[in-house]
């Protein structure tokens, strides 16, 4: 072994001894990191050079623009999901209301879609990920799910507001201008469907008992993580080509798209009394019934207190 590579290890740290064959080799200058017999590497020895070479990679190598984005949307992402569980227990117990919820954002995936579409033709880099966007269409499926949820007419039941409308204003904004930055809403959008579809397809067809082909087909995808995998290293290829300023761009749109979901989840309202009955339509029989007689017995001693016999 050359004397500089063993001075690279020996700079990690590995002082190690490995025994074999009754011998021990140490991880420093003066044994090598040989084997004792053949004069070769130890395998421990080997791992310690992938190791260090992994680690001299990685710290060399900047991070991809899908994990800048994870990253720079943390405090937005949960946020985002704080809103989403306040409010996914009464829309599990109505399915009426559950349609009306998704139906807000069918209309965002309409003009979303609609707009990636049209700068794959105009865009290279847009383009570049069609093979991995195209299978994420999502409208076909929120169609399918407002179908089964608001009946024949269902197009006629949804409801804008003045966040989606925004949200749309934004989409076009961009189609025309900044084609590109439609991939932070797509990131945002479609890797949500595929990151925690799957949870809310098990709740949703757990509390609204659904039938086995009908109501999730928005959380369904072909591929699954595999799609989602190629849609991220795809990115990731878009993002090596960005400059500073477009860069820098991608993350800023991204907080806008969840600054626009948040808006539209708050914008939804959900009755006081629909809020109230939900955990306890969640919870199971036992819960609910112990839950009542603690409640009853709180209330008694609290009559009891303020007006004593």
């Amino acid at each position: 072994m050359a004397a500089p590579q063993a001075n690279e290890l020996r700079a990690l740290g590995c002082a190690m001894r490995v025994p074999l064959m009754g011998h021990s080799c140490r991880l420093d200058w003066s044994a090598g990191c040989q084997h004792p017999t053949t004069g070769g590497l130890t395998a421990r020895c080997h791992k310690a050079v992938l190791k260090r070479d992994m680690a001299a990679h990685d710290a060399s190598t900047p991070p991809g623009l899908t994990e800048r984005l994870i990253k720079n949307s943390a405090k937005a992402h949960s946020r985002s999901n704080a809103l989403l569980l306040g409010k996914v227990a009464a829309l599990f117990i109505d399915r009426e209301l559950y349609g009306k919820a998704i139906g807000c954002f069918y209309l965002v995936f309409v003009e979303l879609e609609s707009a990636l579409h049209k700068a794959m033709a105009t865009d290279e880099r847009v383009e570049s990920m069609r093979d991995v966007l195209e299978p994420l269409w999502r409208v076909p499926a929120y169609e399918a799910d407002l179908q089964f949820y608001l009946g024949p007419n269902w197009r006629e039941q949804l409801v804008t507001s003045p966040a989606i409308e925004a949200y749309i204003a934004r989409l076009r904004e961009l189609s025309e201008k900044q084609p590109v930055l439609l991939l932070a809403h797509a990131f945002t959008q479609h890797m949500a469907g595929l990151s925690g579809g799957r949870i809310l397809k098990r709740l949703a067809r757990k509390h609204m008992k659904l039938p086995e082909d009908k109501g999730t087909a928005i959380f369904e995808f072909p591929g699954g993580l595999e799609l989602k995998d190629a849609f991220k290293r795809q990115l990731d290829v878009v993002g090596a080509g960005l400059n500073g300023t477009e860069l820098q761009a991608m993350l800023d749109e991204q907080l806008h798209a969840f600054a626009f979901n948040i808006a539209i989840m708050q914008e939804f309202k959900v009755g006081f009394l629909q809020q109230l009955a939900a955990p306890l339509r969640l919870l199971p029989p036992n819960y609910v019934a112990a839950a009542s007689a603690v409640a009853v017995a709180v209330a008694v001693a609290l009559v009891a207190w303020r007006w004593p016999a």
